[in-house]
C-alpha cells in the first residue's frame, strides 16, 4: 500500500465522538489526555470561546470551524439553534 492510501486509512479508522449538545452555551473539556480537533457547524452559533487549562476565556472570532485543543483545554460554543459538534483525536 503507497503511503497516500496508508494516510486516508488511518484517518478513516479515527475514532470521531458527535457530542451531545445540551443548552447554551455548551462547554467541552477536553479530558482525553492528549491532543483533539473540535469541528464545530451548523445551527446558529453566537460564540465560541477557547481556554487553556485554569486561563480566562479567550473569544475566538469565528461562528464555525476546527480547533486544536491540548489536553485539559476547554471550548464553549454559545448559539440560538443546537450546531454539530464533534471531536476528532489526533
Amino acid at each position: 500500500m503507497d503511503f497516500i492510501a496508508q494516510v486516508f486509512e488511518q484517518v478513516r479508522d479515527m475514532a470521531t465522538n458527535a457530542l451531545t449538545v445540551g443548552g447554551s452555551p455548551h462547554v467541552y473539556l477536553n479530558d482525553t489526555g492528549g491532543p483533539v480537533t473540535v469541528i464545530v457547524s451548523g445551527g446558529t452559533v453566537l460564540d465560541i470561546s477557547v481556554k487553556r487549562g485554569n486561563g480566562p476565556w479567550m473569544l475566538a472570532g469565528l461562528l464555525a470551524g476546527q480547533y486544536m485543543l491540548a489536553a485539559g483545554d476547554s471550548i464553549q460554543v454559545g448559539f440560538l439553534i443546537k450546531p454539530t459538534i464533534t471531536v476528532v483525536p489526533q
